[in-house]
């Protein structure tokens, strides 16, 4: 064991106003992030120096028709590895968008219908230029899926439409099922989270389809919640086809979880 040293080669910083109320009980934000890192002897990075900045508007849930919808885009500089040799910069142009947009009804079990749209840039592979939207930090269960050890679907080279149903029996049980298509923004750019790439593009922008579903059910209200759910990845023409495109079938997987709160 030994004790962590701070170094100056990676920094991260920004900014965020929000606003509440603008109206229809519809909040506004408004931000701005900065990542700055350097290669040194003990940091391999891309050498990233990105500004992203971005706006968000928000409707919460709750008997009625509510919204979320966010965009950013992002610039800087960055290299196309982490290798010691790659000393490129290229000038960086990405962008991301969501929307959503659904619906409760105040009946048994509080059902809620929305409506998805996900869409974050890839990169096409032009001269000096890179377009990869890149998400920096942060969790992905929200939008993409469980994570843990599966977690194919990122914030980067996708564009999503779906559709989600939920709904909440009782304060102690609430459960979701969610549908989405995936497709590649750019056909010459690695899909997503998944690595899997073909430069040429002849293996089309069809990534497949995602089916999840989870049901999370408080054993001890307040204290003990059980969190289980699965998730199916049936592969489209894109990850049959692409050169390094993993040679099974379909992706599944299932967890169980226990939480406690304090």
């Amino acid at each position: 064991m030994r004790w962590d040293r701070e170094s100056t080669d990676q920094q991260f910083f920004g900014a965020s106003y929000v606003k509440g109320r603008l109206r229809h009980d519809v909040s506004g934000e408004l931000y701005g992030y900065r990542l700055a890192e350097r290669d040194s002897p003990n940091l391999s990075t891309r050498n990233r120096r990105l500004i992203t900045v971005g706006g968000r508007l928000l409707r919460i849930p709750g008997g009625q028709f509510d919204v979320d919808v966010e965009g950013a885009y992002q610039f800087g500089k960055a290299r196309a590895t982490i290798a010691a040799t790659d000393r490129s910069d290229l000038s960086v142009s990405a962008y991301f968008v969501h929307a959503e947009f659904g619906r409760t009804f105040v009946i048994g079990w509080s059902p809620r219908v929305s409506l998805h749209f996900d869409r974050a840039s890839g990169d096409r592979g032009a001269p000096g230029e890179y377009g990869r939207f890149d998400a920096l930090f942060g969790a992905r269960r929200a939008d993409f899926g469980p994570v843990d050890l599966y977690g194919p679907i990122g914030r980067s080279n996708l564009v999503s439409p779906g559709i989600r149903l939920e709904a909440k029996p009782s304060r102690r049980l609430d459960s979701f099922v969610m549908l989405r298509e995936l497709w590649l923004d750019s056909a010459n750019d690695s899909f997503s989270s998944t690595g899997v790439r073909d430069r040429s593009g002849q293996s089309g922008r069809h990534a497949g389809v995602q089916i999840e579903g989870r049901v999370r059910y408080w054993v001890v209200p307040k204290r003990l919640r059980m969190d289980t759910g699965v998730a199916l990845l049936a592969k489209g023409r894109f990850l049959h086809q692409a050169s390094n495109a993993p040679s099974t079938g379909s992706t599944h997987y299932a967890y169980f979880d226990l939480a406690t709160e304090f």
